[in-house]
């Protein structure tokens, strides 16, 4: 009996160890403050990427300059001040187009097609190409992956 429950705890913390350095990926949901894991993660906590906070930022139309001939800017930083978080107290490390599974991951600098045009990210603007005579997204939710400095 006794040997009985002594393998029943070693099974309990070898479960529990499997599921504390297991490294799950799940597109925009990031687990934060977890233990560090392994090296092909990139969600570890051991990252020099890491993710110290999410802001999910819901864009409408007033919240874009029209620049002309189809060009459309949008400044993030009043919107995260406006959230609490301070121009000089933060890196934007990600920005993701839509929320959940349906995400779009944006790399900064690099242009996605985006509702007939392109869609740009530089530090804390957002670039939108349309074409002539286009307009800008009624509604859109965004995800702003930010580390402290």
């Amino acid at each position: 009996m006794r040997r009985k429950s002594i393998v029943g705890i070693f099974i309990c913390a070898g479960l529990f160890l499997i599921v504390q350095f297991a490294c799950t990926k799940s597109g925009v949901i990031r687990q934060l403050n977890a233990a560090p894991r392994g090296p092909n993660c990139d969600t570890c906590t051991n990252s020099p990427s890491q993710i110290d906070k999410e802001v999910i930022l819901y864009l409408t139309s007033t919240n874009w300059f029209d620049r002309g001939n189809g060009r459309f800017e949008c400044d993030l930083m009043p919107l995260l001040e406006a959230q609490g978080v301070k121009a000089d107290s933060a890196n934007l490390l990600s920005v993701y187009i839509g929320l959940g599974r349906t995400a779009t991951k944006m790399d900064p600098g690099i242009a996605i097609d985006y509702d007939g045009g392109t869609l740009v990210w530089f530090g804390y603007k957002l670039s939108l190409q349309l074409p002539s005579g286009g307009t800008v997204p009624i509604f859109q939710a965004i995800q702003l992956d930010l580390k402290w400095l």
